[in-house]
């Protein structure tokens, strides 16, 4: 079987300091070797098992924190945040805007074209919502067809602005013959909510004036 050596040499010299030989040792570390690349290999197992750790521990964040069918953050999430940047912009005394968007006739779309397409047009939407705000914002799906886009640093006039870009936004998707439109309601904290529910709840409100007002608007 191979084995593993470690090999010194000196030379051997006379009074003269002439050169009569050499003398070599050599040390078997066969063993050490064997025990070092058991080790190396033990170091890369464990590496491998944190590795798969991380990313296990990473899915089981998204799991519990995002909502399965469309990836947006789940309500218990989204409010640990909320209130989080509620009491910052308190402290700060700066803006915080949300919007509340509803998809139009989504019943009828249950209804007439069954609920896969339904989900469909749930994670079409979700995905606009994602891909049409500023990375700073968060997106929630609040409840059935409902969703929350929170703006931290947002005043009224800007939040209006995103809600309406979000509005177009929607009105592009197209899937097995429906033309998706949703309807926003916005509100701020400058319009005196004294809790994030209750800026939910203002937004929630301006969102069914923009359902009898004809849908498919801010």
């Amino acid at each position: 079987e191979p084995r593993t050596f470690r090999v010194r040499s000196a030379p051997i010299l006379d009074d003269m300091h002439n050169r009569m030989g050499v003398l070599v040792c050599f040390d078997d570390i066969t063993l050490m070797e064997r025990k070092r690349e058991a080790l190396r290999c033990m170091m890369s197992e464990l590496q491998q098992s944190r590795d798969e750790l991380t990313v296990r521990n990473q899915e089981l964040q998204i799991l519990a924190t995002r909502d399965p069918l469309t990836s947006c953050l789940n309500r218990r999430t989204f409010f640990e945040l909320f209130d989080k940047h509620w009491n910052h912009a308190w402290r700060s005394d700066t803006p915080l805007s949300c919007a509340m968007l509803d998809i139009d006739h989504f019943k009828s779309i249950n209804d007439h074209h069954g609920h896969q397409v339904g989900d469909e047009v749930l994670r079409a939407v979700a995905t606009t919502l994602q891909e049409s705000v500023p990375t700073q914002h968060i997106v929630c799906r609040y409840g059935g067809e409902e969703f929350c886009i929170l703006m931290p640093a947002v005043d009224i006039q800007d939040a209006e602005r995103v809600g309406e870009e979000v509005r177009q936004s929607v009105s592009q998707i197209h899937l097995h013959g429906l033309n998706v439109t949703a309807s926003v309601g916005v509100s701020s904290r400058s319009l005196s909510a004294i809790d994030p529910q209750a800026l939910i709840d203002q937004a929630d409100k301006c969102l069914y004036v923009a359902k009898r007002s004809g849908r498919n608007q801010v």
